[in-house]
């Protein structure tokens, strides 16, 4: 801990560290290596970091995050590059380019995450995206859709400018609907999705639900 109070300069990786040492301490006692009357960690004190309230290891200082106004004019270039009228043949390959700005900017979600999400992922009438899967390219090898990074399934909101003006059309033409067609086929959406858990209730494994 010695050495590690001059390596590790975070108190959270020195808390980490301590309890590292808290389960090889109970392992030695559960196998009668260590009496129990003797704790190699007696008098070990660390000082506990202040931090405010709400300021977890997904916090980010809003000195940081890109503002509204910002977002806006970084996706309004990417549609202007990236669109049909663009002039370099590598942008116009990405022609969700300035929606995938926006959804990163005000969701948060990783590119992985992006590209992993699906049609069923996205719930119009509750305002939301479920991320819940993230496209994962391996060097050399085909990509597939596999776990959210930490296996933190979660549910991110979204303004209605973004999910009804620029993801409404993409799903309605995954789902093969008409463009002009209203409401948004949350129904079909919701078929997909009870289709999905139905199977999944058949499965001996009960880690299965609708969105694996």
């Amino acid at each position: 801990m010695d050495h590690a109070s001059k390596t590790i300069h975070s108190a959270r990786g020195r808390e980490d560290m301590r309890g590292c040492l808290a389960a090889l301490r109970n392992l030695a006692w559960r196998l009668d290596w260590l009496d129990r009357r003797i704790d190699p960690l007696d008098g070990l004190e660390i000082g506990r970091a202040s931090i405010l309230h709400g300021a977890t290891a997904h916090y980010i200082d809003p000195r940081l995050r890109p503002e509204t106004r910002q977002v806006n004019a970084m996706a309004a270039a990417a549609d202007a590059l990236c669109g049909p009228e663009g002039t370099d043949a590598r942008l116009t390959r990405l022609p969700l380019f300035g929606t995938k700005i926006r959804v990163a900017g005000f969701g948060g979600l990783r590119l992985g995450e992006q590209n992993g999400l699906r049609a069923i992922d996205v719930f119009f009438e509750r305002g939301y995206v479920h991320v819940n899967g993230s496209w994962i390219t391996p060097r050399g090898q085909a990509g597939f859709r596999g776990p959210v990074k930490n296996h933190v399934i979660r549910e991110v909101p979204l303004p209605r400018s973004v999910m009804h003006d620029e993801l409404l059309p993409r799903v309605k033409e995954l789902l093969g609907l008409p463009p002009t067609l209203a409401p948004a086929g949350g129904q079909c959406q919701e078929e997909e999705r009870q289709r999905r858990t139905t199977l999944a209730a058949r499965e001996a494994d009960k880690n299965l639900a609708w969105w694996n």
